[in-house]
């Protein structure tokens, strides 16, 4: 979902910056582990967290089997959700049309961090020419947010690589909007980059 610089302007942009135009979404390399702001189950292996009934037990005024509490997700839902993060972050990294294609809806629209916007075409378009490349990324943060179909994501970490050939280091925030269905999975259908 980058924003697609003119090819026609000379583009220089300050390194700690990201070009003007430019807002790669960022992947994560191989290798590295990024941090998961999100909150984790403590409980040793094997065992329910405390609080939790047995198997096949349900405390009274708790939701069924199967179901969330109201307002939250099933952790399966945050847990694919959190997947297609790092898959649509492992396809910026290495350009996969195909990938990106898969994951993010046809009507998406893409915010940069200049204030204009963009759609699906634009990012695949960067990706196959080679117009972007993302050479590294840190995930600093991740969190996601799950009700029911609909997922938010909100990544922060440093990107670098570049844009018609000129180098482009940024620390950048990117707000992703999700939505899911049976036959895409979780797919992204608006997104929004800032330069922080």
């Amino acid at each position: 979902m980058p924003a697609i610089p003119d090819p026609a302007q000379p583009h220089t942009a300050p390194q700690d910056t990201a070009p003007t135009g430019t807002a790669p979404l960022g992947t994560v390399p191989t290798g590295t582990a990024p941090t998961d702001t999100a909150p984790q189950d403590t409980a040793p292996r094997g065992t329910a967290p405390t609080g939790t009934a047995p198997p096949g037990t349900a405390p009274t005024g708790t939701a069924p089997p199967g179901t969330a509490p109201p307002g939250t997700a099933p952790r399966d839902a945050r847990e694919e959700l959190r997947a297609a993060e790092r898959q649509l972050q492992a396809a910026q990294l290495s350009s996969d049309v195909a990938a990106l294609d898969r994951l993010l809806d046809d009507r998406l629209i893409f915010t940069g961090p200049d204030g204009k916007t963009y759609r699906k075409d634009d990012d695949l378009r960067v990706h196959r020419t080679g117009t972007q490349v993302i050479n590294s990324l840190h995930e600093d943060e991740l969190d996601l947010v799950v009700a029911g179909d609909t997922g938010v994501t909100w990544f922060l970490g440093s990107l670098s690589g570049s844009i018609n050939g000129v180098p482009f280091t940024a620390r950048m925030r990117y707000t992703r909007t999700w939505i899911r269905d049976d036959e895409h999975g979780w797919r992204i259908l608006a997104a929004h980059a800032s330069v922080v």
